[in-house]
């Protein structure tokens, strides 16, 4: 015969099964669902069932048991009531379903975040309250801590594109934090340096990617409380620059010297027909034309300048040798 434990007992199970690595909220509420069944006015019950609907992505049904707990509530388990619907007004917020988060918000209390959260969720609404630069970055810090942790977490692990990869998810929920905006620029100046040491030739792509970083520090650098991070930050980002700069005018004249020493190769000057000495003439000339240009265009203290020489030296001797 089946001996039905007591609703304290399932709620223990409940939670037990709540705290396991990882959570069985499935197990928790079956627990739960026999409690009520004894004891079906039991506010405890109710909210934590709330939570495990909640983890199991059913906000509407966590709301109705919010209710619920509310109403068999005496006030003991007010401030974890409070804190519940604020945590099912974050979830709705991240899905930008603001109406149904205005009405969760109802039961969250009205500490500073609270009304933060509340001035943001009107504003998406149409409205147009007062909310300040420090107030929305807390709201959107709040909002996607996960994914925030998750990229600062990969910086310190050199994982890049996982913490591009982390920002992009915060951007998903809101895309204008200034927190956000500094990981994004780190992780993009960071990659771009590793892409470099370790050789990679896409320098044009690596420019553009500090290019974007800087408009996301300038972004981020709107806070006064990154300013100091930002600031360490862009000088960080210059050095890079500067270093794909010189490595740019390198590879376009190492390009140069490339076709040169090819074109050189197949037109051996030893063996070369009328046609193909025309040929190689017009090659040259396009060559001279191509380096004079490359040559107006380099900075002037770039460290590619003394190849070019050489290598423009070079092509008038062969030109002087085919008149």
């Amino acid at each position: 015969m089946h001996v039905q434990s007591e609703p304290e007992t399932l709620v223990r199970q409940a939670y037990a099964a709540m705290r396991r690595r990882p959570p069985d909220y499935h197990a928790a509420v079956a627990r739960l669902d026999e409690a009520l069944s004894v004891r079906g006015d039991d506010a405890e019950t109710y909210l934590a069932k709330a939570i495990c609907m909640l983890a199991l992505d059913r906000p509407k049904t966590c709301r109705e048991l919010l209710d619920a707990a509310g109403r068999h509530d005496g006030g003991l388990l007010a401030p974890r009531l409070r804190l519940a619907h604020l945590e099912l007004a974050r979830v709705l917020l991240r899905r930008h379903a603001y109406d149904d988060a205005i009405e969760a918000l109802d039961g969250a209390g009205n500490d500073a975040l609270c009304r933060s959260v509340r001035a943001y969720t009107r504003k998406h609404l149409g409205g147009d309250p007062h909310l300040t630069l420090a107030e929305h970055e807390r709201v959107v810090r709040w909002l996607t801590r996960r994914e925030l942790d998750a990229a600062e977490r990969a910086l310190g692990q050199r994982r890049y594109t996982d913490a591009l990869h982390a920002c992009d998810a915060a951007s998903r929920v809101d895309d204008r934090g200034s927190r956000l905006a500094r990981l994004r620029a780190t992780a993009l100046r960071r990659r771009v340096g590793d892409a470099l040491d370790d050789g990679s030739a896409q320098l044009r792509k690596m420019h553009n990617h500090l290019t974007a970083a800087r408009g996301w520090l300038h972004r981020a650098a709107e806070d006064p409380d990154e300013r100091a991070e930002c600031a360490a930050e862009a000088r960080a980002i210059e050095e890079l620059q500067q270093r794909v700069t010189a490595a740019f005018w390198r590879a376009e004249v190492a390009a140069l010297r490339s076709r040169f020493d090819a074109t050189c190769r197949i037109h051996n000057e030893a063996r070369m027909t009328y046609v193909e000495s025309g040929v190689f003439r017009a090659s040259i000339a396009g060559l001279r034309t191509d380096a004079e240009r490359l040559e107006r265009r380099l900075p002037p203290d770039s460290d590619a300048r003394g190849p070019l020489a050489v290598l423009v030296g070079e092509i008038r001797q062969v030109q002087l040798r085919f008149r």
